[in-house]
């Protein structure tokens, strides 16, 4: 059963198999392991489809909730407003996070920052001079 590597894995493993065969770090029945195991033949037609659907189904979806939060909107209380683009914003981090992306202002650490500005030892000031050329 061929396990799915990412596009990059696969690019390496087909690049670096006929010198691994040539160097004699594998033979013929590794290098045809390696094949079938990884799937080296078969090519990511579909990865790109697959996700134009996927930010497709994303936009309707968020644009749903959107015109569902706008059209009732001036009925909201100002504390559910409130609570509403709270949780959006810490649902945001939340699923940053958890696919695997860092937030703005996290540096890689995979802990959501809820500020803009940079978590590194610079002071804001370099930071802002950097920033605003």
């Amino acid at each position: 059963m061929p396990l799915h590597p990412s596009h990059a894995a696969r690019a390496f493993l087909r690049q670096e198999r006929p010198g691994w065969r040539a160097d004699g770090i594998v033979d013929a029945r590794g290098e045809q392991f390696l094949h079938d195991r990884y799937g080296l033949a078969e090519r990511a037609s579909a990865g790109l489809a697959l996700a134009a659907l996927y930010v497709l189904a994303a936009a309707l979806v968020g644009g749903g909730v959107v015109s569902l939060v706008a059209w009732h909107w001036d009925d909201m209380s100002r504390w559910s407003r409130l609570v509403l683009l709270g949780a959006a914003v810490v649902g945001s981090h939340v699923a940053a996070t958890t696919c695997g992306r860092s937030p703005a202002g996290s540096r890689g650490s995979g802990t959501p920052s809820l500020s803009w500005a940079p978590s590194s030892s610079a002071p804001a000031s370099r930071w802002w001079r950097r920033s605003s050329r």
